[in-house]
């Protein structure tokens, strides 16, 4: 009879563990075929992809420039100048207003890839975002990081929005 009691009890304290399982989203990993043979990155070089994401975002909504340059790699630095830089954050942000909600939708890896500029870890993370002016934008960040004791920096950045305004247009001139 203790038998059955503690297996029935077992069995009742592991149903929520299974349940909460079942409604987990899996893990999806995208690697790109000309990555190094067999390498697949682990969720805590993930979550530094991602932490580094959160760090750009959160430098764009409150205006800080400088970080964000400071997270990016000597060859994104090289195709501006940080007064450019800065400019054109300033009017993306005019553009956007707040950040209300950033989506990640899909993270894209590749290690040493043959056609890539430098061997590294390379992470495209593809986004979607609101923002309070601006509820459709899309793009991605490239972050890289060369040597698996550096952090992430962003290699290059696509922006594509339109804001309210213009879809409102659109959509009386449609």
């Amino acid at each position: 009879m203790r038998l059955i009691w503690f297996t029935l009890l077992c069995l009742s304290l592991a149903a929520p563990a299974v349940n909460a399982a079942a409604q987990t989203k899996p893990r999806v990993i995208n690697v790109t075929t000309d990555s190094a043979p067999d390498w697949i990155p682990s969720e805590e070089l993930e979550a530094e992809a991602l932490s580094t994401l959160d760090r750009y975002f959160g430098a764009i909504d409150k205006g800080h420039d400088l970080s964000m340059w400071n997270l990016s790699t000597g060859g994104f630095k090289s195709l501006t100048t940080f007064a450019e830089f800065q400019s054109s954050r300033k009017t993306m942000r005019g553009n956007l207003g707040r950040l209300e909600k950033l989506s990640v939708l899909k993270i894209t890896w590749s290690k040493d890839p043959a056609r890539a500029p430098a061997k590294g870890i390379y992470a495209a993370i593809d986004i979607s975002a609101r923002f309070s002016k601006t509820k459709r934008h899309c793009g991605y960040v490239i972050l890289f990081k060369a040597n698996p004791t550096d952090p992430f920096s962003i290699a290059r950045i696509e922006n594509n929005y339109f804001t309210d305004k213009v879809a409102k247009k659109i959509a009386k001139d449609q």
